[in-house]
């Protein structure tokens, strides 16, 4: 493995990994507990918060275990020119995506909440955001995940 293969090998892991640090850093920093009365809300908030936390992160490390773990490689190899582009390619869709998320987070400022109910509830203030990525896609976070 050359240098350079090596290099963007860590490279890519490493800004993969720095931006999922921004994301459950800014999933953590908005985490909201809901009012009491929510219509349908489950039983995952009577736990503490920070057994919430934990019982998340421990759900994204035990996914990347499991992806890394049962990964079944492609029956076709790809010259050592070919995969750099496709790596690359493949960081800068991702970083795209990151960034349509957090922009769309970035946009609905306090309106922005992880719902965890079945049913919609609206609360007085908030109102149809149409700026920002929202001008664009109707759900920029879908988009962007």
């Amino acid at each position: 493995m050359s240098d350079v293969s090596r290099f963007l090998d860590w490279f890519v892991a490493a800004t993969s990994a720095g931006l999922l640090m921004v994301i459950v850093i800014s999933w953590l920093l908005s985490y909201r507990t809901p009012e009491t009365g929510t219509l349908d809300s489950s039983k995952w908030f009577a736990l503490p918060r920070w057994a919430q936390i934990v019982t998340g992160l421990i759900t994204i490390v035990l996914f990347v275990y499991l992806g890394f773990r049962f990964w079944i490689p492609l029956p076709f190899s790809v010259p050592a020119d070919g995969l750099k582009i496709i790596r690359l390619a493949g960081l800068a869709i991702f970083l795209l995506g990151a960034l349509l998320v957090l922009w769309a987070r970035w946009t609905l400022g306090r309106m922005y909440g992880v719902s965890t109910s079945s049913a919609v509830r609206l609360k007085a203030g908030h109102q149809l955001v149409q700026h920002g990525p929202y001008a664009l896609v109707r759900h920029p976070m879908y988009l962007g995940i």
